[in-house]
C-alpha cells in the first residue's frame, strides 16, 4: 500500500510500508474501516498490526491503540494515525 500526502500543493510525499516477513509469528491486523468521520485535532488511528512469536493468540482493534499498555510483551507493534488540524499544529 502507498500513502501519499499533499502538502497545501506545494510538496506530495510518499510513505511505503515497513517491510517485514515475521516467520513463526502470530499476526493481528486492524485498518480503517472504507468511511469514517474524522474529526478535527483527534489523532485517528487508521492502521494497527500486532505482530507476536508467543502462543497466544492475537485480536485487536483500531480502538487498542488507546491502550498500549496491552502491547507491552508483544514483539513487534505498528500503528500508522492521522490528524487532521483546525489551525497550524504545534
Amino acid at each position: 500500500m502507498s500513502f501519499y500526502i499533499s502538502s497545501a500543493g506545494s510538496a506530495v510525499y510518499k510513505a511505503e510500508p515497513f517491510n517485514i516477513t515475521p516467520t513463526n509469528m502470530a499476526y493481528s491486523g486492524s485498518f480503517l474501516p472504507d468511511k469514517n468521520e474524522a474529526k478535527l485535532n483527534q489523532e485517528i488511528p487508521v492502521s494497527l498490526m500486532v505482530y507476536d512469536s508467543g502462543t497466544s493468540s492475537l485480536n485487536y482493534t483500531l480502538s487498542d491503540f488507546f491502550t498500549p499498555e496491552k502491547f507491552a510483551d508483544k514483539d513487534i507493534v505498528q500503528a500508522v494515525t492521522l490528524t487532521f488540524y483546525d489551525h497550524e499544529p504545534t
